[in-house]
C-alpha cells in the first residue's frame, strides 16, 4: 500500500515538471514577472525533484526490507537430521546461529573436483574455519558446540530452510 502512494507522489512530480517548462503555453491568463515566476518553477522543481528521490529512495528501501525477512527466517534443527543432510551432500553450506554468542556460523561439507572428472573426491567437513576430514570427528565438535542437541540455521545454500524438509 505504501508503494502506490510513493508511485503516486512520483507521478504528481512529474506532472508539476511538466506544467514548469510548458507554463507559458499553460498558463497564459497569469503572468507574474519573470523574478517571481522564476522563483516559483525553481522551488517547485526543487521540492519535486526531492519527492522523487525520496519516494524512490523508500520504494527500494521497502523492497529490501521484504527480501532480507524472507531470508532471514530461522528454523531450529535437530542435529541428527542436520548431520544426515551433511553427510548426504558432497558440497553444503549452512549458516546457523550460535547459542552463545548470538552470531552466525558456517558449516557444511565440502568436495574436489578437477578438469575432466565427473565425480568429487577429497570430501572434508568444516565449521567456521576449522576443517576435518573424518564425519566422526566433525559431528563430535558439532556436538560440543551446540550441547542442547537443536542448531537455529538461518539458510542452507543461501537458500531458506522451508526449501529443505528438515
Amino acid at each position: 500500500m505504501k508503494e502506490r502512494r510513493h508511485i503516486l507522489y512520483i507521478f504528481v512530480c512529474i506532472i508539476l515538471f511538466i506544467a514548469v517548462f510548458f507554463r507559458h503555453k499553460l498558463f497564459i491568463w497569469f503572468e507574474l514577472g519573470s523574478i517571481p515566476d522564476l522563483i516559483i518553477c525553481v522551488v517547485v522543481l526543487y521540492i519535486s525533484l526531492r519527492v522523487i528521490l525520496h519516494s524512490i529512495y523508500r520504494i527500494l528501501e521497502n523492497r529490501t526490507k521484504k527480501n532480507d525477512g524472507e531470508k532471514n527466517e530461522v528454523k531450529t534443527v535437530e542435529i541428527a537430521d542436520l548431520l544426515q543432510l551433511i553427510h548426504d551432500n558432497d558440497i553444503i553450506d549452512i549458516n546457523a546461529l550460535q547459542e552463545d554468542l548470538k552470531e552466525y556460523i558456517v558449516l557444511g561439507s565440502s568436495s574436489c573436483s578437477s578438469p575432466g572428472r565427473n565425480d568429487l573426491f577429497d570430501k572434508h567437513y568444516y565449521i567456521g574455519t576449522n576443517e576435518y576430514g573424518v564425519f566422526d570427528e566433525f559431528r563430535d565438535d558439532l556436538s560440543r558446540l551446540f550441547p542442547t542437541g537443536k542448531v537455529a540455521v538461518i539458510s542452507i545454500d543461501g537458500l531458506p530452510c522451508s526449501d529443505y524438509n528438515l
